[in-house]
């Protein structure tokens, strides 16, 4: 009999990591694009606005029923979950970047021969590039919390799965030691993603 809810600690670890990354990067790459295009076209903005407003105060919990019901149990669900807490802080901080580059540097672009997008993509987004990388780290640690939520209600396996079994079996030593894990590999999450950020936009000289 395996020792944490019928399997392998390294396969809950496994398949948390797994439907937390799948979320996360759905999340970043959608995110970095809606969010450059709301800061950077006043008429995209004020379409969009309202309904990502309404849709960022919905905490990413009260999702877990219904996809449940739709989905299913299932790494698309759990996926689903992460993608829905993680989306907002790009988002927020894309768009709050982008819509704060100094105008000089569009105008010396068009000057140049480029236009509105590529100016975008080629110089808005890398001049605001430390503003959305401080989104993608508050979005890397939504969604691990997003994830952790999801598993106590609705998956087979994963850290989170972990404590509700024990809890169902009584056994309070695996609730802790689910517990430990989930903040220990927080932090190694948060501190990797720290030095990779740092590295990619040492050019800036800032830090996160």
């Amino acid at each position: 009999t395996e020792p944490f809810a019928g399997q392998p600690i390294w396969v809950h670890i496994g398949m948390s990591l797994l439907r937390w990354s799948i979320g996360v990067g759905a999340a970043v790459a959608l995110g970095v694009l809606i969010g450059a295009l709301m800061g950077w076209y006043p008429l995209f903005r004020a379409l969009t606005k309202p309904l990502f407003e309404f849709y960022r105060y919905i905490p990413p919990l009260a999702w877990v029923p219904l996809t449940v019901l739709i989905l299913g149990p299932t790494l698309k669900a759990a996926a689903f979950i992460v993608f829905v807490g993680a989306l907002p802080p790009v988002v927020i901080n894309t768009w709050s970047g982008v819509y704060h580059v100094d105008p000089i540097f569009a105008d010396v672009a068009k000057t140049l021969g480029s236009g509105r997008l590529r100016t975008l993509f080629r110089v808005a987004l890398p001049v605001s590039a430390l503003s959305t990388m401080s989104g993608v780290r508050t979005a890397v640690a939504a969604g691990w919390a997003s994830l952790i939520g999801a598993e106590l209600v609705g998956a087979q396996s994963g850290l989170g799965f972990i404590i509700v079994n024990s809890e169902e079996a009584k056994r309070p030593a695996d609730i802790i030691v689910g517990m430990v894990l989930i903040g220990v590999i927080g932090m190694l999450i948060d501190f990797s993603f720290r030095k990779i950020s740092a590295a990619s936009t040492r050019w800036l000289d800032a830090e996160l």
